[in-house]
């Protein structure tokens, strides 16, 4: 596969993923309006003289549905906004949101410095800047990733 088909690829993956988030969005919408609707038709006194349990349909109403759609989709574009805005930094917030420490130039550990080396080389191999080099303490496994804004802006963690 190469790099043009790859990138045809990510965008209908990309596209699919925005499908599936405002489909949640809706489900989301439709399971609070229900949740609603049961707790107002069981919070009813049914003890009062003349009450009458009513049908969904009798129950339901557009305004009501449309003001809980709106509040619960404006909570999740606001989280979704401020996540953006937290990300803004670019790879370095992402870097140090996944609990990464920055290597310094010239580290004691031999383990960081072969990363800073590899990291370093494949800079040099592909004709881009050295980027800042992440380590997650906690991580057990391969934890190395890419993470970048914009070209010339990136930190690599491992």
């Amino acid at each position: 596969m190469d790099f043009f088909s790859a990138q045809d690829d990510a965008r209908r993956r990309t596209r699919w993923l925005i499908f599936l988030f405002i489909l949640a969005i809706l489900a989301l919408v439709v399971v609070t309006n229900l949740f609603i609707m049961l707790f107002a038709e069981y919070s009813t006194d049914y003890y009062v003289q003349g009450h009458t349990p009513t049908t969904f349909w009798e129950q339901f109403n557009w305004q009501r549905f449309a003001g809980i759609g709106f509040g619960v989709t404006s909570v999740i574009l606001m989280g979704s906004f401020i996540r953006t805005l937290s990300l803004r930094g670019g790879g370095k917030t992402v870097a140090e949101m996944l609990g990464g420490r920055l290597v310094s130039g010239n580290p004691r550990n031999p383990l960081e410095r072969r990363l800073l080396n590899i990291v370093e080389e494949i800079a040099i191999a592909s004709g881009t800047p050295v980027p800042q080099v992440y380590v997650m303490e906690r991580e057990e496994g391969i934890n190395a990733f890419a993470a970048a804004a914009r070209h010339g802006e990136r930190s690599e963690g491992g």
